[in-house]
């Protein structure tokens, strides 16, 4: 199971995400959350730039792979997704266009997959359908065109259709569970009716059940319009044209928001900040605000939560693109609760004197971590397409290394303090802890 519904083809799957992440259907109705997410420690620990996900050190005996050229490829099919009604039928799809069988009629031959891919999957959300390449730079343009030259083809038979369809079937059938996932609960309560997050079930395996041939030929052929190539590397982006994107439109609960479920330890909690951002957010300003504030060594809250008073085990700053928000994550004791949300706004109001001291350090921070990103970028290619597609930011990380030390100090007190005064109005504070909530749409099935 992924949260972002990806379909790896690869030695190696995506990072895990954070379970709690509203806009991604992180749980199929009643798998597990907070199992899920990894976590790790001390210096061998990194947290991704773009900060959804925590990886784990690039080694410094990488070998050729540090030094290679990469490039992501990949098509952007924005009306196939999720929030549409045949929403089912769009992840039979994201699974077809991934199929070997597919790309050899596609023209990939093993001696170019085997020499030039290094990575490739398919991912469909409640926003948009995108199949991916992590490719050699100088196969780039090759990749770039077959996928435009077979875009609008699934070159799918009769047979391939029910195989493809069965190992489908099996995908939704491990992931249904009796109880509403804390994902699901939680985009029900934030999102405004309408919202494509919560359009249509989210895991309505008896409409997979019935899908036939024709119909997915039909489907696909009514839905693949404004079809959108990216070609991705450290120091360039070509996006011929960004495509329109949904987004789902938040409405503030009524004091904390307490979510349960069986697979969270008992006596201890999850917590999130989920703060709205203006629209025109510059993104490197905001990295540079979350290493601030999470990284291992001279993370603020880090310092403040676990290394100093011991409160914590984790927390973590997550960027939100389909929310348009930015989310503090933290772990502990449920007794605990209260104090760390307390501590988390008082010292935030004392952030300017500590990034004042610890500003060049954290800048140098994220210059590494910038330069080592594409080193390894399969490991982050969905996150880096999500922060074009549903963000909009289509600067590069060469371009970033660059004006980065030009970021003014007071661009991120400011921040700080919009951070702070979302804080107060318009946040929404969200408890997730032990319990149940059976899902009573959940009914017995028969495969025939």
């Amino acid at each position: 199971m992924a949260e972002q519904r990806t379909t790896p083809i690869a030695p190696r799957s995506a990072k895990p995400p954070r379970p709690t992440t509203p806009t991604r259907r992180a749980e199929l109705a009643g798998a597990a959350s907070s199992a899920l997410a990894t976590r790790t420690d001390g210096d061998a620990a990194m947290l991704c730039p773009r900060s959804r996900y925590k990886i784990n050190a690039i080694p410094f005996n990488c070998g050729n792979i540090k030094q290679m050229n990469q490039s992501i490829v990949a098509l952007i099919r924005p009306k196939l997704n999720l929030s549409q009604k045949e929403s089912q039928a769009a992840h039979l799809i994201e699974h077809i266009l991934v199929a070997p069988k597919r790309l050899k009629t596609m023209g990939v031959s093993n001696e170019f997959y085997a020499q030039n891919i290094i990575y490739h999957g398919g991912n469909v959300n409640d926003f948009y359908m995108v199949e991916y390449f992590v490719v050699r730079s100088e196969s780039a343009d090759a990749m770039a065109q077959m996928l435009q030259k077979h875009q609008n083809e699934l070159h799918l038979d009769r047979d391939d259709f029910e195989k493809i369809k069965s190992a489908l079937i099996e995908e939704l059938t491990e992931n249904r569970g009796e109880f509403i996932s804390i994902a699901e609960q939680l985009s029900i309560a934030i999102f405004q009716k309408g919202s494509p997050s919560i359009r249509n079930p989210w895991n309505d395996l008896e409409s997979v059940i019935k899908l036939t041939y024709d119909k997915t030929l039909e489907i696909f052929k009514k839905y693949n319009t404004d079809v959108a190539l990216l070609k991705l590397s450290f120091s360039d982006y070509v996006v011929a044209k960004l495509p329109q994107i949904g987004k789902n439109v938040l409405k503030k609960p009524d004091g904390i928001l307490e979510l349960t479920h069986p697979w969270q330890a008992p006596g201890s909690i999850e917590f999130t900040y989920i703060i709205p951002l203006p629209q025109k957010v510059d993104l490197l300003v905001s990295t540079i605000y979350q290493k601030s504030l999470s990284d291992y060594y001279f993370g603020f809250l880090f310092q403040e939560l676990r290394h100093k008073l011991g409160l914590v085990y984790d927390i973590s700053t997550i960027r939100d693109y389909d929310n348009n928000t930015l989310e503090i994550y933290f772990s502990s004791s449920e007794e605990n609760a209260n104090k760390i949300t307390n501590h988390i706004e008082k010292s935030l109001e004392r952030y300017a004197p500590y990034l004042k001291e610890h500003i060049d350090h954290i800048k140098k921070r994220l210059k590494l971590y910038l330069e080592l990103e594409w080193s390894d970028v399969s490991s982050q290619c969905l996150e880096i397409i999500e922060t074009v597609v549903s963000g909009g930011f289509t600067e590069t990380d060469a371009s970033m290394l660059k004006r980065i030390d030009n970021v003014p100090l007071q661009d991120l007190i400011n921040f700080n303090k919009l951070i702070l005064k979302s804080l107060e109005s318009k946040a929404i504070s969200v408890l997730h802890k032990y319990g149940k909530v059976l899902d009573t749409k959940i009914k017995p099935f028969d495969k025939s």
